[in-house]
């Protein structure tokens, strides 16, 4: 900042220790966390952690504190690291640069380094002038049966806009017993997708929610919105064993009143954009209600856009550097107990592993990511149950379980590891090589992916030597259930048993086509068509347990992505390779493959996530023949356009 400048921020102002509402600093705690302070003492921020309130991270003794008293601070500081080198302070210039170069394990220095860097944050610290902030927003219960003839979840009333043109809206809750069985659905059968919360710490967000509304209080925006992220997931995955949730009749229904939800999430977390709010809470919201956008309309500019918001906003929490010992630079840890901790690591590690499988999937955002590991000092998640990470422990008595001890953390932890071979995949793939890999490179990948398979503990594998119910025993099969136990386990099991054959399928796909010219690439081949049929077995194995997840998966995009890149793999090469598959017996085998696939996608288009009565009569000879005019095998290019043909084909995970 130049000097001039800098004198004019400090020039003589009165900070009152007391609570006025014109108070013109946010208090300690609101300037590190970038909370917007209600200039309270205590503010409503600190009261509602249980903290203490300061101006400064060591409160003033005297009545008041002016900015003189700054300036004669830094004036003395500049004595004293002077006096240190046995050299004399200039007295020209309060506020001359100060460079210690004595070791800072000197207490002197430790005192120099904290009050100069304090000062600093002083200067830096934005103080949000009230005159733009929105006018706030209101919440009051709204019944879910009475929410048919809403048009969203934001309820506008004839004083929207207000007269000077901004923005004072109300938004609709759910009956207490309506949230809490959502929210009890949300625990049950979608958390374990995307684990990024602590279920004690939200069970407790939510009463705390309606507690506030009992109480004549208005609950905390950045509460409600978190709140309204899991809401929409749990109407999104809403099946026809939901007895308990009579919101919906329908997979259709339950898709159309999700949406309202997210919009409701999307409106009330673009008030908080525009009132500088930034929270865990916020971030959580994000990454729930992302999911649920992307379910419905895939991987759009509105759900990047999404992603990349919580990036920034975990950047401005300093999620990215929570790990960093003795930081001066980070937010008080004081603040930050170990289960909000632990949460932070599984949001910030959640956003990485998004921004990292990014960079291999088509779109604006291939080939790059924008989360260097040397931007960030963040541990990976303990393998802990959210039970196990109690808030009187310490970080380091949360003693994490082998990685076959299977948590509420394990799929993340995978999740993890594989955004770690797609980052590594982008790094070695030049941005201006048009997204194509040196051969060697694949098979170096290759090795990756298999090798990560192998480390899967038990729970994640599919047994080989399982047998595929047939259709006539399927009905029984469903009348119970192979995984009583845990069907989220379950859940997750045949998710990465779809999404990781899925991207080693991407991996080869370019040259599948060129193994029917060049011998050299027949591996590539094999690894498709070994991966196509992991992918089509594990639907098939699948359908015939009797999970919450069986009945909505139609409604799962990144199923149906999987599904779609195996039948792309399996037409490619039955339209490129028809020379090599030996003889009309094998070829009419592979066409009937083919045909099965197509089945499946087909019945997915219909059911809408109810597992009703199928049919098989989906004939794929007239589709086959069209497709083989377009991919002819004698004599065509086999280098195709394959960012064309993948467009949208984004495993979700």
């Amino acid at each position: 900042m130049p000097k001039k400048a800098m004198v004019r921020a400090l020039a003589p102002r009165k900070i009152q220790n007391g609570s006025s509402r014109q108070r013109p600093v946010s208090c300690q705690f609101c300037r590190a966390r970038k909370l917007k302070c209600n200039r309270q003492l205590p503010c409503g921020n600190c009261t509602s952690r249980g903290i203490s309130c300061h101006l400064y991270s060591q409160p003033p003794t005297d009545e008041s504190v002016t900015d003189l008293d700054i300036l004669e601070r830094l004036r003395r500081l500049e004595e004293l690291v002077f006096r240190s080198h046995g050299q004399t302070a200039t007295p020209t210039s309060p506020v001359t640069d100060v460079v210690a170069q004595a070791p800072y394990s000197a207490p002197q220095f430790h005192q120099a380094s904290t009050e100069v860097k304090r000062l600093e944050q002083e200067c830096m610290s934005p103080d949000l002038s009230e005159m733009i902030q929105p006018d706030g927003v209101s919440f009051r219960i709204y019944p879910l049966e009475q929410r048919e003839g809403l048009s969203g979840g934001l309820s506008r009333g004839p004083s929207w806009p207000n007269t000077m043109g901004s923005y004072q809206g109300s938004f609709c809750l759910p009956r207490s017993d309506e949230a809490r069985r959502l929210l009890d659905k949300y625990i049950r059968d979608v958390t374990f997708i995307h684990h990024v919360i602590h279920v004690p710490t939200v069970r407790a967000l939510v009463d705390g929610i309606y507690e506030d509304i009992e109480s004549q209080k208005q609950p905390k925006p950045h509460h409600v919105v978190l709140l309204y992220g899991i809401i929409a997931s749990s109407i999104y995955s809403w099946t026809e064993q939901d007895a308990d949730l009579p919101f919906c009749r329908n997979g259709e229904e339950a898709t159309e009143k999700s949406a309202l939800w997210v919009k409701s999430a999307l409106d009330l977390l673009d008030y908080l954009r525009r009132a500088s709010s930034q929270s865990l809470e916020e971030i959580q919201a994000i990454i729930i209600a992302s999911f649920v956008v992307c379910h419905l309309e895939g991987p759009s500019a509105r759900y990047r856009d999404l992603i990349t918001s919580a990036i920034t906003m975990a950047r401005e929490l300093g999620l990215h550097k929570i790990d960093i010992p003795n930081d001066t630079d980070a937010t008080d840890e004081r603040s930050r107990g170990p289960v909000e901790a632990e949460v932070s690591r599984r949001a910030w590690w959640y956003l990485v592993s998004t921004d990292w499988m990014f960079s291999q999937y088509t779109g604006p955002f291939k080939g790059t990511y924008t989360i260097h590991p040397r931007h960030m000092a963040v541990n990976k998640p303990r393998n802990v149950d959210d039970e196990d990470l109690l808030p009187r422990l310490t970080s380091t008595t949360n003693t994490p379980r082998p990685m076959n001890h299977p948590t509420n953390i394990s799929y993340n932890l995978q999740r993890i590891q594989l955004a770690e071979i797609c980052r590594e995949l982008t790094d070695s793939t030049p941005l201006t090589s048009s997204g194509t890999v040196e051969y060697s490179q694949v098979l170096k990948f290759d090795r990756s992916i298999i090798g990560f398979i192998a480390q899967w503990p038990p729970f994640f594998r599919l047994d080989e030597q399982t047998p595929i119910a047939s259709p006539s025993t399927r009905a029984r099969e469903n009348t119970r259930s192979k995984n009583t136990s845990d069907p989220g386990k379950a859940t997750q099991r045949y998710i990465l048993n779809s999404i990781v054959p899925a991207q080693r399928c991407r991996l080869h796909l370019p040259y599948l086509t060129r193994a029917s010219q060049d011998p050299n690439y027949a591996y590539s081949r094999t690894a498709c068509l070994e991966s196509a049929r992991h992918i089509l077995r594990t639907e098939r194995l699948l359908a015939t347990e009797n999970l919450p997840f069986v009945l909505m998966r139609k409604r799962h995009s990144g199923t149906l992505q999987c599904i779609c890149m195996a039948i792309i793999a399996l037409l490619a090469d039955i339209c490129f390779s028809r020379d090599t598959v030996g003889g009309s017996e094998e070829y009419e085998n592979r066409r009937a493959e083919l045909a099965d696939a197509c089945r499946i996608l087909d019945r997915a288009k219909r059911p809408m996530g109810m597992m009703g009565e199928e049919t098989d009569t989906l004939d794929v000879s007239d589709q086959l023949a069209r497709w083989q005019e377009f991919w002819p095998w004698d004599g065509m290019d086999t280098e195709l356009d394959w960012d064309v043909i993948l467009s949208g084909l984004n495993p979700l995970i």
